[in-house]
This record gives structure tokens, C-alpha cells and sequence, in this order.
């Protein structure tokens, strides 16, 4: 597993001290690329290897194992 350490700003959270998800993405994305780079993949051997990454939301991390449907009250 690879293991990377942030130091979150005020700006990334929402008032609730909730990481916001625009905040997550970009974290996530630098932490994808600074493992390519440690393993030696630099963007020039990336682009050289017309490598591509490809990013998108899994929906598991956006609803509950039961998806809710229309007039289902979500509750913690």
C-alpha cells in the first residue's frame, strides 16, 4: 500500500470539518502521481508510453450498499 501525507487547508474543508470531494479528487490525483513517480514513471515516460490514467467516481463510495430510490429517507 502505498502511503502519502497531506496537510489539509481550511479552504479544503466545509464547515461541518468535512473533507469536500473536489478536495479528495485533487488530493487523490496527487498522491496517484507521486507513486508513478517514485516507481520512476515521470510524465515524459508516461506520455512516451502514451499511458493515460482514467478517473471516476466509484459509486460505492457514494451510497450505502442499498441504493436509495425515490422517497427513501437516508438516516445515520
Amino acid at each position: 500500500m502505498y502511503v502519502k501525507h497531506f496537510e489539509f487547508r481550511w479552504r479544503d474543508l466545509y464547515a461541518n470539518r468535512h473533507l469536500g470531494n473536489s478536495a479528495y479528487i485533487n488530493f487523490m490525483s496527487h498522491t496517484r502521481m507521486a507513486n508513478f513517480y517514485e516507481k520512476g514513471f515521470s510524465q515524459e515516460v508516461l506520455t512516451a508510453l502514451d499511458f493515460r490514467v482514467l478517473t471516476r467516481e466509484a459509486p460505492a463510495l457514494c451510497y450505502p450498499p442499498e441504493r436509495p430510490v425515490l422517497g427513501f429517507l437516508l438516516t445515520r
